[in-house]
This record gives structure tokens, C-alpha cells and sequence, in this order.
């Protein structure tokens, strides 16, 4: 058997070399990274070693050769592997199998594939519609979201908009809305039973500055669910619309205790001082998560000076006294649900 930890050893039969790399003391992903260093100087070498290896262990080698590409982004072996990945479209099993890859490594393996091959989407939309796991749709969705790759794979967004699981859905809605700056759509995914889906529509209009934008985010704000309602008036107060301030606040005295949680998260949004006294008045609302939420948006709002001027904010109805309970721990932030 050849000595393989010195250099590049010379391809004999893919059983040899598969018995080379699984003897080695290095791992697959170090034998592969190994083995491209010497791409350089010897790239047909390596080129049929690691061809050998893929014919003679796929999985193995498409797992260890996506891992590379994500942690390499700019190897001289770059294309040779992209183009040995390219000839079985089985390694997207493992680009987009949230237990092999982490996202980032994900995203990042997919950029360089997608570069080197022109019909990356086309064969990750095949992959896509066969593939009914909701970790696998994800990962795809997490991709086309992060390489701005939405246009070319609307036909599988839209059916993803009537998939089974909710987050799909809302995740599908959001990622077309985004791309298409399309307040149309949007309208049509406002009249979704699905207030995650709404809410979802009315975040993807809050960079679009067309008037159509501003009317439906204007209709959002009457919608029934408290988290919709909100994202409309924090979109509202994003393209400058003097009155969405004055309006998150009135929210913060609902007599609803979600509307007065999506209110805590709003001002937060908002990073305004004028916030500040609505948010100290939640931090000791009788409800304890409408407590947490208020002391988790007070760390992004600034605390206003001292001004006898300054109106009292009056509490929600059945609010706690001004003795309530503020020794609260500052949980992690998480937008409202």
C-alpha cells in the first residue's frame, strides 16, 4: 500500500485507494482536505483519486466534499470538486440534511455550487419537489433566501405557500414577498386564515416604499391578531410615518394581553425615547409576559431626561399598582409569536 500521508499517492484501483483513506488515522473530511492541497502541483493526480473515491464511496466522499467547499470557499480544487458533485445530484441529500450541515456551512457550500454550476436551482428544484421532510424544505428555503435566488424557483415557493406545516408556509410567503416586492401578492396573502402568514406578508413590505405598499401596511393595522397589527404599525413607523409611534403606544394600553405584548415589542423596534415610558409602565403589567417582553424591548430605548412636561403614561385597565414586581431577569430577545 502506498504511504499516503507524504504527498499525493498515485491512483491504482478505487478498492486500494478506498482502503487508503479509510486506514488512514485522518478522517474523511481531513483526507479530503489533504488531498487537495496538492491540487496545485498535481491536479490530474488528484482529480483521479478523488474521482476513484467517488465512484467507489459516493456518500462518503459527497458528504466530505460539500463540508470542503463550505469551509474553502476559495480552493484551487474548488471546481474540480464542484464538478465531480455536479455528476450526482445525490449530494444534495447532505447539503441540505440540517444534522450534517450547520446552516452556514449549508449556504456556503451552495454559493460556490451554484457559481460553477449554471443549473444548480434547476436540479435543487427537482430535489426540492421530491422531497416532503420539513427540516430538508427549510434548509432549501434557508438557501434560496440567503443566495437572493427566489426568482428562480417561484413555481416551488408557491406551492410551499400550501404546504402542510405553518412555518413552511409563512417562511414560503415571506421569501416571495421579499423578492418580488410585489404588494399584490402581498394583498393576496392577507387574506390568509394563517395569521403567521399575514404577519409574515406585512414584514416583506416593510423596505417597499411604493404607495401600494403603505396602504396595505395602513389595512394591517386593523387586522385581529396582535402580532399582524403590530408589524404593519413597525413598518409604518420604518418608512416614516409621523403618527405609528403615537399608535404603538395606544397598544400598549390594550386590554388585550398579546396586543399589549406586540406593543412591548414594537417600541422596542422603535429605539425612540418617547417609548421609554409606555415600556417602563409594561415592565410591571400584571401578566407576566407582557412583564418580560416590555423589559426586553427597554434595552434598545433610551431612557428620556428628566421633564415635568412629559404626560404620565396611563396603564392598560387592571394594570398592576406602581409597587408591581420589577426584579425581573432580561430574557433572551425573540420577536412575538
Amino acid at each position: 500500500m502506498h504511504e499516503v500521508n507524504r504527498g499525493v499517492a498515485p491512483v491504482e484501483t478505487s478498492k486500494s485507494l478506498t482502503m487508503q483513506i479509510r486506514n488512514l488515522s485522518l478522517g474523511a473530511d481531513e483526507e479530503l482536505a489533504r488531498l487537495a492541497c496538492g491540487f496545485t502541483a498535481e491536479p490530474e493526480t488528484v482529480r483521479l483519486t478523488l474521482r476513484a473515491w467517488l465512484n467507489d464511496d459516493p456518500s462518503g466522499f459527497m458528504l466530505s466534499a460539500v463540508r470542503y467547499l463550505a469551509q474553502n470557499p476559495s480552493s484551487p480544487a474548488g471546481t474540480c470538486v464542484c464538478l465531480l458533485l455536479g455528476r450526482n445530484e445525490q449530494y444534495f441529500f447532505h447539503l441540505t440534511d440540517p444534522e450534517r450541515l450547520m446552516r452556514q456551512q449549508a449556504i456556503a457550500a451552495a454559493r460556490i455550487l451554484s457559481r460553477e454550476d449554471k443549473r444548480f436551482f434547476v436540479k435543487l428544484t427537482h430535489f426540492a419537489n421530491d422531497t416532503l421532510s420539513v427540516d430538508r424544505v427549510t434548509r432549501v428555503m434557508q438557501i434560496v433566501e440567503a443566495l437572493g435566488a427566489a426568482g428562480l424557483m417561484v413555481p416551488w415557493l408557491r406551492r410551499m405557500t400550501r404546504h402542510d406545516d405553518p412555518y413552511v408556509r409563512q417562511k414560503a410567503v415571506m421569501i416571495m414577498c421579499q423578492a418580488g416586492s410585489n404588494p399584490m401578492l402581498v394583498e393576496k396573502q392577507l387574506q390568509s386564515t394563517d395569521a403567521r402568514v399575514r404577519a409574515n406578508a406585512v414584514q416583506s413590505l416593510w423596505t417597499v416604499t411604493a404607495p401600494a405598499a403603505r396602504a396595505l401596511l395602513e389595512y394591517a393595522t386593523k387586522d385581529a391578531h396582535h402580532r399582524v397589527a403590530l408589524n404593519a404599525l413597525v413598518g409604518l413607523f420604518l418608512q416614516g410615518d409621523p403618527t405609528a409611534l403615537a399608535r404603538m403606544i395606544a397598544h400598549a394600553r390594550n386590554g388585550s394581553p398579546p396586543f399589549r405584548i406586540a406593543a412591548a415589542w414594537a417600541l422596542g423596534q422603535s429605539r425612540k425615547a418617547e417609548a421609554w415610558h409606555a415600556l417602563d409602565t409594561l415592565s410591571k403589567d400584571p401578566i407576566a409576559h407582557v412583564r418580560e417582553s416590555a423589559v426586553r424591548a427597554l434595552v434598545n430605548v433610551p431612557q428620556p431626561m428628566d421633564n415635568p412636561s412629559t404626560p404620565q403614561f396611563a396603564p392598560a385597565p387592571g394594570a398592576a399598582p406602581e409597587q408591581a414586581p420589577h426584579s425581573l431577569r432580561t430574557p433572551t430577545f425573540r420577536t412575538i409569536r
